[in-house]
């Protein structure tokens, strides 16, 4: 179904045959609210059967509409004969009637039958249209109601008179301006709408309007706004549905570099697309964007961005470098380099998202050179976007309403080497969410697929894909061992359902089944250096209880905990523990995953002392050139053999982390919490994580949400 909004909804119809007792529903699930408050109107636009007269005039577009404003609640019924413009020659017309509007006297009166305060109707409100019709299928009696959340009900009906009652064969609902070719922006508002006829059947009637049924084509209602419409489900029936939701104005930035290190900066100071503002729920014309060629040049108006460092966040840093930092901060207002992307690039959609891109320039090094060694200066980012709306009509010309939308993000400045991941596509960053991280991905493996990726001979048992992750790791990070082509963008998709992991230890054939993860580490630098102790933690989190923002908790309550066995440099995640705490009552929410044999699979062990090799790595940059190292672990998700988990954490914190008999496996966990998402940690002291950060705004995290092939519903 073509995208439905404003005044284009989903045309219904009984296969062209007159709809009998039509009631539409819309429950409001969130406020219907307006810019300004300058209100609204719900219109049932229905289309009369082919030569409904009168007064000789051809009627061909019936509305029966709820008008929001004013302070009240108004109805209307409007039959209309489009295109007419004189009475025929010789003929005396009902008084106070018009060509275009025959059938009822003082056809512009409104009715008033409720009140709505500042024009707004709350969520848990139901507002309803209801036509009553004959045998034939004729209105006789329109009702009109707005019921509030307590229950009250404002109502009103009409009955058709005699000579006034004509069949219809289709409708569209439009929830758009207060009428008088008036637009509306909404602030918010969504609700689901249930339209029913008894008897008969529902279903979407295809083509344009005009094409069946001998419906006029020009039926159109003049009145607009950023209302989105769903699907109509089902596809057909005696009640059918669809959702009612408004496309928020906002804007977000959306990153690929937010950790910016003193040598890379000195071997590439312009960093084109450091970071885009994703920019949403506008009108593409107010944005500039009237044909597609505009979306390759700078748009008008613009967003401005500025950044500043706020000595909150920057603790550790004395005044005198906040005070250099703040002086030499990089240039973040620079637009580019086009194209702003969409996601329709034709731009058919309205109210659609869009990708403005911004370069990050480093004037100089003076803010690098304000840093002692393995420290960071955490830079916020601030971004502003005025837009004209609009909002009503004046004099048949359009008013419009400026509305301001902001947002905020932080970026780091480190002394050291910065490693970091791609979470958005750097060619397409709108192609998958940051939660689909473009530099990490998982995969499956059969003990007999033909082909052996990255030239790894197959995982043939569980006491075998240790061993198997390992290699694809050596020969990922060794490409010369790799003879058939496979790389890791070619290999591995990002796409989520392709990527599914089993959740069963075999498939539908019978095959053992392992599934692992890899991602990409890159780091860039102006200098030969190495770098020691680059650390990837791949933990599993339980998505629908969790949230993947950092904290950094070292081995207290979080989901990012982490321990050491007291060896110099070894640092290992722990089973993320989550409160409330005491009696019991805490739950293990996040669980590590590695490239090696879990310490306590076979006997009780401290999880402190796991180590990880693989997932530890030593760095040599070269000059001017990005250097890839790759990282990855098995996930044992479909093990139910390896119970190695007890099911809640004990009471005292020392014994979180054992050494305890395991009961439980991953699987088992699972089961009971079936969304889970996979998120891979940057562990490197010189660049720290800001707290808080996520996917979405930090390069030190990437992410990975995870579909299951079997898996538990």
């Amino acid at each position: 179904m073509p995208f439905l909004s404003s005044s284009n909804n989903a045309v219904l119809f009984n296969g062209c045959q007159s709809l009998q007792n039509l009631v539409m529903t819309l429950n409001v699930t969130q406020a219907l609210v307006t810019v300004g408050d300058t209100g609204f109107s719900l219109q049932l636009n229905c289309y009369p059967q082919p030569g409904s007269l009168s007064q000789f005039q051809t009627l061909n577009w019936f509305q029966y509409i709820i008008y929001v404003s004013g302070g009240n609640l108004w109805w209307e019924i409007q039959y209309w004969a489009l295109g007419a413009s004189t009475w025929p020659s010789g003929y005396t017309p009902n008084p106070n009637t018009t060509p275009w509007l025959p059938a009822f006297p003082s056809d512009y009166h409104l009715t008033s039958f409720g009140s709505a305060p500042s024009n707004q109707i709350p969520a848990g409100s139901v507002m309803q249209i209801a036509l009553t019709t004959d045998t034939s299928g004729n209105v006789t009696k329109a009702s009109f109601s707005v019921t509030d959340p307590h229950g009250n009900v404002s109502s009103d009906s009409f009955s058709f008179p005699t000579g006034t009652q004509f069949p219809i064969s289709g409708f569209q609902l439009n929830l758009v301006g207060p009428g008088g070719l008036s637009p509306s922006t909404f602030t918010s508002g969504a609700g689901n709408i249930a339209y029913n006829v008894s008897p008969g059947t529902l279903s979407v009637q295809p083509g344009p309007v005009g094409s069946s049924c001998g419906q006029y084509s020009g039926a159109i209602t003049g009145e607009t706004s950023n209302a989105v419409y769903g699907d109509i489900t089902p596809a057909s029936g005696s009640s059918v549905g669809q959702t009612l939701s408004v496309t928020a104005m906002s804007m977000n930035f959306a990153f690929d570099k937010t950790t910016f290190g003193q040598d890379e900066v000195a071997q590439s100071a312009s960093w084109p697309s450091a970071f885009w503002l994703s920019i949403s729920g506008f009108p593409n014309a107010q944005l500039g964007f009237n044909s597609p060629s505009a979306l390759n040049q700078q748009p008008n108006p613009l967003p401005s961005v500025s950044a500043t460092i706020n000595p909150a966040l920057n603790p550790g840093l004395t005044a005198g470098q906040i005070a250099t930092i703040g002086a030499n901060l990089p240039n973040v207002n620079t637009f580019g380099p086009p194209p702003v992307l969409a996601i329709d690039d034709t731009l058919s959609i309205d109210f659609q998202n869009f990708f403005y891109p911004f370069t990050i320039l480093f004037l100089n090094q003076n803010a690098f050179n304000a840093l002692n060694q393995q420290q960071v200066a955490v830079v916020t980012l601030s971004a502003s976007f005025t837009v004209q709306v609009p909002t009503g009509i004046n004099n048949n010309t359009i008013t419009f309403t400026p509305v301001t939308v902001s947002c905020n993000a932080n970026i780091e400045l480190a002394k050291g080497e910065d490693p970091y991941f791609y979470n958005l596509n750097p060619a397409d960053p709108q192609a998958y969410p940051s939660w689909l991280s473009f530099d990490l991905r998982v995969f499956q493996v059969t003990p007999n697929q033909s082909h052996q990726l990255f030239n790894v001979a197959n995982a043939t048992s569980a006491g075998d894909a240790i061993r198997y992750i390992q290699q694809v790791l050596d020969h990922l990070n060794n490409p010369s061992l790799i003879t058939n082509g496979d790389t890791f963008d070619n290999t591995l998709t990002q796409d989520e359902n392709s990527s599914a992991l089993e959740f069963l230890p075999t498939d539908n054939s019978g095959n053992l089944v392992f599934n692992f993860a890899v991602a990409r580490l890159r780091i860039k630098s102006s200098i030969t250096t190495t770098i020691n102790n680059v650390r990837v933690f791949f933990r599993l989190f339980n998505a629908a209880s969790t949230v993947t923002d950092f904290h950094d908790v070292g081995a207290g309550e979080g989901t990012y905990r982490w321990g050491t066995n007291g060896t110099p440099g070894h640092k290992i995640p722990l089973l993320g523990v989550q409160g409330p705490l005491g009696f019991f009552g805490a739950d293990y929410v996040t669980a590590p995953c590695f490239a090696t044999a879990r310490v306590n699979l076979n006997q009780p062990a401290d999880m402190n002392t796991q180590t990880d090799p693989s997932n530890v790595a030593s760095i040599t940059t070269a000059p001017g050139m990005e250097v890839d190292t790759y990282f990855g672990c098995w996930l044992d998700v479909n093990q139910p053999q390896q119970t190695f988990l007890i099911p809640v954490p004990p009471l005292l914190q020392t014994q979180w982390d054992g050494p305890w008999a395991g009961t439980q496996s991953i699987n088992g966990a699972i089961t009971v919490a079936p969304h889970q998402c996979l998120v891979a940690e940057i562990r490197f002291d010189d660049t720290p994580i800001p707290d808080g950060a996520n996917s979405s705004n930090s390069d030190k995290l990437a992410q990975r949400n995870i579909a299951w092939i079997d898996g538990p519903k």
